[in-house]
């Protein structure tokens, strides 16, 4: 499923408004989404106007000596905000950016 969205991001020509809010996508899924909106190569996520990604959950560790899926999400995803021509809206509403994660909570989808 995310690899179907990946391949879309990086092919369409135009897309202008993208919602996968509650997907219960898991950190590395939400990780490789942004590793293409990032991208500057791909001209769709250019013209973005609208992305929503709420209520995905992420997951923080700060004991952990490597960098997490959720953090490189985070870094990718500054690194999109940053070169968004045209962003007006971006929903990153309820994906648990604290440390109060319970993954009890989420039936993740698998990879």
């Amino acid at each position: 499923m995310v690899d179907n969205l990946v391949e879309l991001l990086k092919t369409r020509e135009i897309l202008m408004n993208l919602d996968i809010s509650w997907t219960k996508l898991t950190p590395l899924q939400l990780c490789k989404i942004s590793e293409v909106l990032k991208n500057e190569d791909y001209n769709p996520c250019r013209v973005m106007r609208n992305l929503n990604l709420s209520y995905n959950s992420l997951h923080f560790d700060e004991t952990s000596e490597e960098m997490l899926p959720s953090e490189k999400f985070l870094e990718n995803m500054i690194a999109f905000v940053k070169t968004a021509a045209v962003l007006v809206h971006l929903d990153i509403s309820g994906m648990n950016l604290g440390r109060d994660y319970n993954p009890e909570t989420f039936n993740y989808i698998s990879d």
